[in-house]
Order: structure tokens, then sequence, then C-alpha cells
């Protein structure tokens, strides 16, 4: 197993937020966490990167606990696509250029530079390689931040809402991308998303919180209407179009 989430528990000055959350994650899986607002996905990916550090229970990575990597072999195991990002001054490839840092002592190596520019062509950003970070909308601007975290080259791949400032276009490219790769390296991907039926339309499995615990978990056959009622608590249809599960909204 790639990734084992092991009772994981965290609170803000003292409110849980996360209550023995525990999950795994194959190699090759790409794996959605649904749930309505304020369920504790976003704080659940930031301590499975170490950005935050649990209360309680332990990530494993391969094996061994994510605390026991030093800070560069953790970066090169997992890749983190936050919720908002900001530009600057830099280029895109400059800020591409920046996922392969772990793998960096002093200056970017040939084989850093051209991994940059086959990421930057894999999602389509070639051409605004010499264009500032600042200048860019916010659909490109996401997809820099997500050929960053492509290049390093991760195990381990986590995604928060990263389709959220993505056009439809844009969003199944994205979600495509990030499946293929999944499947193809044999890469562990999370993805936190608000969007049910994207998530239906690309994820292996399905990871369902609600106030800090999983309500549920496993592959599309446990999104139903019961399951989207007692979560969301709205009425729902879910219908089989072209061979992919559809959530729809009733009155």
């Amino acid at each position: 197993m790639l990734l084992e989430v092991d009772g994981i528990e965290f609170s803000y000055d003292s409110i849980p937020i996360l209550k023995g959350v525990t999950f795994e994650v194959k190699r090759g899986e790409m794996v959605a966490i649904l749930g309505p607002n304020g369920a504790g996905k976003s704080t659940l990916l930031k301590c499975i990167n170490g950005i935050l550090k649990p209360k309680g229970g332990v990530v494993m990575v391969e094996g061994l606990p994510g605390e026991s990597y030093g800070t560069r072999d953790m970066a090169k195991k997992m890749g983190y696509v936050p919720q908002t990002n900001t530009g600057n001054f830099m280029t895109v490839f400059d800020a591409v250029l920046l996922g392969r840092k772990p793998y960096m002592r002093w200056d970017p190596s040939e084989k850093d530079v051209e991994l940059v520019g086959e990421t930057l062509k894999l999602v389509g950003l070639e051409h605004l390689a010499l264009k500032r970070t600042n200048s860019l909308s916010g659909g490109e601007l996401q997809k820099v931040v997500v050929a960053r975290a492509l290049v390093q080259k991760p195990k381990v791949l986590l995604l928060d809402e990263f389709t959220n400032n993505l056009d439809l276009r844009n969003q199944l490219e994205a979600m495509r991308l990030v499946s293929r790769l999944t499947h193809e390296r044999g890469v562990s991907s999370i993805v936190v998303m608000h969007d049910i039926n994207l998530a239906l339309r690309y994820s292996d499995k399905f990871v369902v919180m609600t106030k800090g615990v999983i309500h549920a978990q496993g592959e599309k056959e446990i999104i139903d209407p019961q399951l989207v009622k007692g979560v969301y608590g709205i009425k729902v249809l879910v219908e089989n179009v072209g061979g992919v599960p559809l959530v729809v909204p009733v009155e």
C-alpha cells in the first residue's frame, strides 16, 4: 500500500476537526474526498503532507511514518496543490522549476530544465513559459501550480479543489490528465472536490466526510440518493448516463 492514513485526529483551539480518519490509497489509484463545507477535507490533506501535525494517528508513506522523512525527502514523495494560489513576478517556467528544488543542490541541471519543458507541454502551458505568473488568468495560474507539483515526480499527489478556477473544458482536461498520470505512473492521487459528478467521472474510489469523520468510503456504488441525502441534506436521483453515474438534484 503506497499511502495509509490511520486514525488521524486534529483540533483547532481544542475544537475537534478530524476524528479518527482512516483510509488507504493504492498505487495507481485516484481517490476523491467529498463532503460539505467544514467537513475537514482540506485540513486532512494538510495533515497528510505534514503542513499540519495531527494530534493523533499516523500517515504511512511506502510503509514508513511520514514524520520519519526529512523535508527534502518528503517533498520528493508528495506533490501538493493548495486551494488558493497567487501569482508573482516570476515567469511560468521558473515557477514550475521550483518543483525541482528537492532534487537540486545549486543550479538546475539539464534534466531539471528538460522535465519542466515536458511538463509545461503536458499541461498545455508551453506557449506561456516566459509570461509572468501575476499576469495569468485564474485557470492558467492553477495549471502552473499543478505543473509544479507534477514536475516533482511525486509518489503521492494531493490536490485541494484544484478545478475550482477552471472552465468546463479545462476541468475535464485537468481531471483527465491527473487520472491518466495516476494510472500510468502508479501515483496515489487524492483529490478534494465539491463537484460530485466530476469526481464520479474520473475517480476510482471515494471517501465521503462529514463533521470530521468518514461517513462512507468505497467505489462508485456508494454514491446513491440515501448517502447524498444523509451528507448534503438534499434529495437527488442517481442516473447512469453514458456509463457514468450522474447525481441530479430534485425538488
